[in-house]
């Protein structure tokens, strides 16, 4: 299976301030990971359109597939529909489906609908709609193509039980139908030692910490442990298992 660039874009002032944690792009990350895919990109944005779209923009160059979360309720700091519509140079559409949605659901809960809510309806001209099934704000699916590549784009929300529940039910089997070839796993296998430094591990593994090397082993330092990350990616776990052990038996 060829490699699949993945990148995540998580949407917020409140996160590029540092006042909430970004517990969304790490689930993400390890989801993907577990997928077989490679996650070379993090970024943080803070709710200006503008920079919003530039890193949509760039992601588009670099990535095979960009998920962006945040940014799609109805207030008025809301702005990833009109980041990406603008990004991708399509015009907002309102989504007859999306909108009887959120009518539906106020609705449900007997509530009286405000207008600014309407908005949540709009998606990028040639867009698809994610449902929501835990709240108003529908996801945006889009393919975008140019003459460099495809790359396709998932804009979830940012309130988690609604990011992860929609990455399962539509996210998942979305990017298992584009990748081409056997799907894949990641797995990682986690060593962990005591009383030796990092530079003296090195010495002692020559060639284990090469980057180009498979599997690839991560090495990180906490206080006085030192933690070995064997990662493995292959069809199936017994697959994992087989090229990891050589490499565990190795560093034991």
């Amino acid at each position: 299976m060829p490699k699949q660039t993945t990148e995540i874009i998580a949407i917020g002032d409140e996160l590029s301030t540092g006042q909430r944690l970004d517990t969304n792009s790490q689930w993400l990350s390890n989801q993907l990971t577990n997928m077989g895919l490679t996650v070379q990109y993090h970024s943080t944005v803070a709710d200006d359109v503008n920079a919003m779209i530039d890193i949509i923009r760039v992601a588009n160059k670099r990535s095979n597939f960009i998920l962006v979360t945040g940014g799609l309720g109805p207030t008025a700091d809301d702005l990833t529909r009109e980041a990406l519509a603008r990004a991708v140079d399509q015009p907002l559409v309102e989504n007859s489906e999306a909108l009887q949605h959120i009518i539906s659901l106020f609705k449900r809960r007997g509530r009286k609908m405000s207008p600014n809510n309407r908005k949540q309806a709009l998606l990028p001209r040639t867009a698809t709609l994610i449902h929501n099934s835990e709240g108003t704000a529908p996801g945006v699916d889009i393919i975008v193509t140019s003459r460099e590549n495809s790359v396709r784009v998932f804009c979830l929300p940012g309130v988690p039980a609604e990011m992860k529940s929609m990455f399962k039910s539509h996210v998942v089997p979305a990017i298992n139908q584009d990748i081409p070839g056997t799907p894949r796993i990641t797995r990682h296998y986690v060593l962990k030692t005591f009383g030796m430094g990092e530079s003296n591990l090195e010495h002692e593994l020559p060639g284990i910490f090469q980057r180009d090397r498979i599997p690839v082993v991560g090495i990180t330092a906490s206080h006085a442990t030192i933690t070995l990350r064997i990662q493995v990616t292959a069809a199936s776990e017994i697959e994992c298992d087989a090229l990891a052990q050589p490499t565990i038996k190795e560093i034991t």
